[in-house]
């Protein structure tokens, strides 16, 4: 079995990546079966040989291989062109989604290879019309991952777009992993490269094909060691007279660390810390923190920490190693980096303690997580009190700073859930009495004054909205009423000139004739008359009530116009009570000023109190104590309201005025509390 892999390895080895090389080499290897295709995949990886791997791939893509999912995605890791690696995917099962989902979260990858991994995925979930889920939760993710360039940006726009769309049968000759490999594959072969098109350093010169073999057998050189140096040649690299596969075995040949800047996590693996020299061991550590292998970046760490001769080890990196570890979640080799770092070179060791109990406390940590993103995905499927509400209550008494952590999180997550985050405040400011937290240093508190001040503003807003509906329905009726008035004017005056027209055509008739019968035509004169006067009654009737309607129609457009102008002065911004300065003079008590009364307080006042924010109403209650006492200083921000005698404003902060009422040495009553924005809407609800 062995010799036959090697067989079908060295047709592999011998292909190029064109077109008749790889349909040459499928013939050869048409009657291959999957598990001979996994062995000869497996070694590839193993051995790192990524071109030989991308060359594999397309030759599983010509003859339709159908490779197992696990085996499949591996290759990932190694394989090289990347976009050797889609074709093969198009007789692959919907089996392998969830393989490549795993890859495009492995630290492993490069942040490239993991957008590919998730775009292969997209394009498979769409073929097979599964679930798009689970693949557009990965792509979310990767959207935020670090180092997406512009073509990575849109790689994944382009997945996501696939997902999203809602054609029933999408086209998909244009996916990755469903195009023909061949076509893809240049028609002519590539020429040689040596030593990855470097410049290639020679520790001799070089031999001629006829020259004896410098080996010293006596045969030419083309007969004996020239095959030999030709697997050199293609595998040399930039340092004289060491191939790559020499480099990789054994790093401390050459004092160089460029070459560890360019391995991938499947080479880092091979590495060996005792052969690697101080500057090598630094190297590859990052190297490996970058990809995620954090128990061979622990070893570099101490094989690095026993060398203090060769490089001065600063004992931080194990500290930053075990923060990254228990980020990861990998608690067994988070123990064996705490252990090794003593307690007096953390930086917080209590932290570092509680992150470890969490971590390893899964049960309890897991029942919590699974509650909270209940809460957080899918609130409708919450049965009773929300997690976070009913943690907040339970741990009002026991641990009363996580109460008021987790209902500072329910508050600021549900503002519209104005019941409980009343109760919950009132909880809050418990748990706060308990540990010693004033009202002043808790932003819960400036958190519930924004609210509020932004309900005062969506009100007027709302308010204001109203009010412009209304003056606009209004005016509406007020246009509609008036064209009728004017259409029934027109009516009554054509009326007026049919009737005029008929006594002017009247008066013109000549006069009749004088005959024997008197009677007659005295009867018929008078009838006339009666008719004349019948018309001219009726036409005054007409003038009055064409007047009428024109005094009507003109009190209608001054009403209009009323209107528009109260409208235009509310939502003009430049018309709100502007609080001009006063004179020194001003800020002295009238002379009545001397008599302390006790203040009576109106049902407005004590609602207000209770809605605004605790610090206002203090400061409202106090001015108004101060005002009863009769201290001069009050008069500094007390002011008369001039449109109403008696009553006084009084400025408790920027944004808000105490409304009272005064009768010198008789009364004093607090109105109430109000923005000052609604100054002068209060003055003239209150007239």
């Amino acid at each position: 079995m062995k010799s036959a892999i090697e067989s079908y390895l060295n047709i592999i080895h011998e292909a190029r990546r064109c077109r008749p090389d790889i349909q040459a080499a499928a013939e050869s290897l048409i009657d291959r079966t999957a598990t001979d295709w996994h062995a000869i995949i497996d070694a590839l990886i193993q051995s790192g040989q990524d071109t030989a791997l991308g060359i594999t791939f397309a030759v599983c893509a010509v003859n339709g291989v159908r490779l197992d999912p696990a085996v499949a995605a591996e290759a990932l890791k190694v394989i090289e062109p990347i976009i050797d690696f889609a074709p093969v995917f198009r007789y692959q099962a919907q089996a392998a989604i969830p393989h490549l989902l795993r890859l495009a979260q492995s630290d492993e990858l490069s942040t490239e290879r993991q957008v590919y991994a998730g775009l292969i995925a997209a394009e498979m979930s769409v073929v097979h019309q599964v679930d798009p889920n689970p693949v557009r939760l990965v792509l979310n993710k990767l959207e935020h991952a670090y180092g997406l360039t512009p073509v990575l940006r849109a790689m994944l726009a382009s997945a996501l777009y696939l997902l999203d769309s809602e054609k029933a049968h999408p086209e998909t000759d244009q996916f990755l992993s469903q195009a023909d490999v061949l076509k893809t594959l240049p028609k002519e072969r590539p020429p040689v490269v040596i030593a990855s098109g470097e410049t290639m350093r020679r520790p001799v010169e070089k031999v001629g094909r006829n020259a004896p073999c410098p080996c010293g057998s006596g045969k030419k050189y083309k007969k004996c060691c020239l095959g030999k140096d030709k697997e050199k040649f293609y595998d040399a690299s930039s340092y004289a007279g060491i191939t790559k596969s020499q480099l990789r075995a054994a790093p401390q040949l050459v004092d160089d660390v460029e070459f560890i800047h360019d391995m991938r996590a499947y080479e880092l693996k091979k590495l060996v810390p005792e052969t690697l020299n101080a500057k090598q061991l630094i190297a590859a550590y990052r190297r490996c923190e970058l990809f995620g292998l954090r128990a061979l970046a622990f070893e570099m760490l101490k094989e690095l920490e026993g060398r203090p001769e060769e490089h001065d080890f600063d004992r931080g990196h194990f500290e930053d190693l075990l923060e990254y570890t228990l980020r990861a979640g990998d608690i067994e080799l988070a123990n064996a980096i705490r252990r090794h770092i003593p307690d007096d070179e953390l930086t917080d060791p209590d932290m570092t303690r509680l992150e470890l109990d969490l971590l390893q406390n899964n049960p309890a940590m897991e029942r919590l997580e699974a509650l909270l993103r209940l809460e957080l995905t899918q609130p409708d499927e919450v049965e009773f009190d929300p997690p976070l509400l009913h943690l907040s209550y339970l741990l009002e008494n026991v641990y009363p700073t996580l109460s008021i952590v987790f209902g500072r999180a329910f508050i600021a997550g549900n503002p519209d859930r104005l019941l409980d985050n009343d109760t919950l405040i009132e909880s809050i400011r418990r748990a706060r009495a308990e540990i010693g937290i004033e009202a002043w240093d808790d932003p819960i508190e400036d958190y519930l004054e924004w609210c509020f001040e932004k309900d005062v503003a969506e009100s007027q807003e709302k308010d204001k909205h109203q009010q412009l509906t209304q003056v606009l329905e209004d005016a509406s009726a007020a246009r509609k009423k008036a064209r009728e008035k004017e259409i029934e004017l027109r009516q009554k005056e054509k009326e007026l000139e049919a009737m005029a027209s008929e006594l002017s055509e009247k008066q013109r008739q000549p006069a009749p004739a004088v005959t024997d019968h008197a009677p007659s035509v005295v009867n018929r004169t008078n009838q006339d008359k009666k008719t004349i006067s019948l018309l001219r009654q009726r036409i005054e009737g007409l003038k009055e009530e064409i007047n009428s309607q024109q005094q009507l129609r003109r009190e209608l457009r001054t009403k209009l116009k009323a209107e528009r102008d109260k409208w235009l002065s509310q939502a003009n911004p430049s018309t709100a009570p502007i609080e001009k300065p006063v004179s020194p003079l001003d800020d002295l008590p009238p002379s009545a000023f001397k008599t302390i009364l006790v203040p009576e307080y109106a049902p407005a006042f004590s609602r207000s109190c209770k809605t605004l924010p605790p610090s206002v109403a203090a400061k409202a209650i106090k001015s108004i104590g101060e005002f009863a006492a009769a201290e001069d200083a009050i008069w500094q921000i007390t002011r008369p309201i001039k449109r109403m005698a008696g009553h006084y404003r009084i400025k408790i902060t920027r944004d808000y005025r105490v409304m009272l009422r005064w009768e010198p040495n008789d009364k004093i009553e607090a109105l109430d509390v109000i923005p000052r924005s609604e100054l002068d809407l209060w003055i003239r609800n209150h007239r």
